[in-house]
């Protein structure tokens, strides 16, 4: 990201987010995976202490999540995700009056996501309160960035490799698998493509928003 330094410009709608809001330049995650770090997320604990952690951890009933409390509260709340780890079977459902988590098929699947939680706004009142969740798994593996993105910053043929893909990434910090540097920037190419993809989604998003 731009407002963290990065020379390419991948991320210009957030740099500007940054500018006018908050930014974190020293956050910690408090388990490097995404069911237990968004588990901490909604409950403010360790994940020692709520205990959801893959594969199958459940958040237990006797522990509230920040959407219940927003709810008790009288916010009308939704929540809508891309499956996996953020699927609602896991807790994360609880306390949204609304909620979706259908899995992401297509890298353009961002899009449905961010626009569940626009159809959500315009149906919103205009003094009612709201809490809203979204989660996309576009910037993520496989990196296999839209054709409009693809040419943003690699420019030619790609090198011959193997997919960008989560199992032969995983064979490659295993070992298993050997990367020529120049498929490493590639991939590093594909996968700042697919940040941009997602910025201009979140541009358009806080558009709506602001309307």
């Amino acid at each position: 990201l731009g407002c963290y330094g990065y020379a390419r410009n991948t991320s210009p709608f957030i740099d500007s987010l940054a500018r006018r809001g908050a930014q974190f330049d020293n956050a910690i995650v408090q388990l490097p995976g995404t069911l237990p770090s968004h588990m901490s997320i909604f409950t403010g604990l360790y994940p020692a202490e709520h205990g959801v952690v893959p594969p199958a951890g459940v958040l237990s009933p006797d522990i509230p999540t920040l959407p219940e409390l927003f709810q008790r509260a009288g916010f009308s709340t939704a929540g809508h995700t891309e499956g996996g780890y953020v699927h609602g079977g896991y807790g994360f459902a609880r306390g949204f009056d609304e909620f979706s988590h259908e899995a992401k098929k297509i890298e353009s699947d961002a899009e449905r996501t961010f626009e569940r939680g626009l159809v959500f706004l315009r149906r919103l009142g205009p003094q009612q309160r709201f809490f809203l969740f979204l989660h996309t798994y576009s910037v993520h593996d496989p990196y296999f960035p839209l054709d409009a993105y693809k040419d943003l910053f690699w420019k030619g043929d790609p090198p011959a490799t193997f997919p960008a893909t989560g199992p032969n990434l995983t064979a490659v910090n295993l070992g298993r698998k050997v990367v020529t540097p120049e498929a490493v920037e590639y991939f590093k190419a594909c996968y700042d493509s697919s940040i941009r993809y997602v910025d201009d989604v979140l541009a358009h998003f806080f558009g709506e928003l602001d309307r």
